[in-house]
């Protein structure tokens, strides 16, 4: 269920914002 509601998260575009600055921290 929890991997339903991802897919079909209306906010992906923050889910990505996060990922990339979590891979940006990551980075630096």
């Amino acid at each position: 269920k929890a991997t339903s509601h991802l897919n079909l998260d209306p906010d992906w575009p923050t889910t990505i914002q996060i990922c990339d600055a979590i891979r940006a921290g990551d980075i630096s």
